[in-house]
């Protein structure tokens, strides 16, 4: 038992420390990615198997993120995607067996998901991602970065996947960074406040499958692509308002653009898709 020196402080001091290492922000593009996002899991990993003081404190902080990032070369090349893909794709399966199979108590620490994912082995690592979602109670965020489509899964992978797994409701859900590919996993998140994504029609196509949901944001990967945000509010219906309750419709709010009805709004992306 440690009697002095670091592991002696207070439980809130050590929280506070490690509070100062960055995090990827949500919602974030793979642009985004900084060597520095990782340094935070590799200090909480080493913390952990210094003592058991310090283990007691830092092993649920560690595992309320499951988190695989690539680094991100300065260089400009292409090649570092080909060369990270099996790396990440054993690393997130290595992470999830963790906390499901060899310590399925850790699951319930599980807060936020943040991993990119690429078409190495895509069926069995899909398959074992769509496993785990549902394992974890108390998960809030969920955060897949894109990347450059030759290098990301498609479509259908995710959809096979979330088929054989049998996928649940995720009612804990309240935050999703989803790319294109993934939005299909929105029909199972019914509690969401925020959604971003870098569809486009697909995206807002399917939005409303959450009456909760507030806020939301169309990522682009090309920098000259204008980010789309808005929210989502209800207002009385005109000409309703003396009945109790009174009526409301939802109204889409755009930024720098005036208020239309979500009805209107989901009827011209429906128009606009076909």
């Amino acid at each position: 038992m440690n009697s002095t020196g670091f592991p002696t402080l207070p439980t809130e001091l050590l929280v506070e420390i490690i509070s100062y290492f960055p995090s990827l922000p949500v919602p974030a593009k793979y642009q985004d990615l900084r060597e520095e996002y990782r340094e935070r899991a590799q200090t909480l990993h080493a913390l952990t198997r210094l003592c058991r003081s310090l283990r007691r404190v830092f092993l649920p902080i560690m595992w309320e993120r499951v988190e695989v990032l690539l680094k991100l070369r300065t260089d400009g090349k292409d090649t570092f995607f080909t060369s990270w893909k099996r790396p990440l794709a054993i690393e997130l399966v290595r992470q999830l067996e963790i906390v499901t199979v060899r310590d399925s108590t850790l699951a319930t620490y599980v807060k936020t998901v943040n991993v990119v994912l690429t078409n190495y082995s895509c069926k069995n690592v899909m398959q074992e991602f769509v496993r785990c979602l549902p394992l974890f109670p108390n998960l809030a965020t969920l955060q897949i970065v894109g990347v450059p489509e030759k290098h990301a899964p498609c479509f259908l992978d995710l959809s096979d996947a979330i088929s054989h797994e049998k996928l649940p409701k995720l009612p804990s859900m309240r935050t999703a960074v989803l790319p294109g590919y993934a939005t299909e996993l929105l029909r199972y998140c019914d509690n969401l406040r925020f959604v971003a994504s870098s569809s486009r029609i697909q995206f807002f196509f399917k939005m409303n499958i959450s009456p909760h949901l507030a806020q939301f944001r169309a990522l682009y990967g090309s920098s000259s692509s204008p980010e789309v945000q808005g929210r989502i509010c209800e207002e009385p219906i005109p000409g309703n308002t003396h009945t109790k309750p009174a009526k409301t419709r939802k109204v889409l709010v755009l930024k720098g653009a005036s208020p239309i009805t979500w009805s209107a709004f989901v009827f011209a992306t429906r128009t606009t898709r076909l």
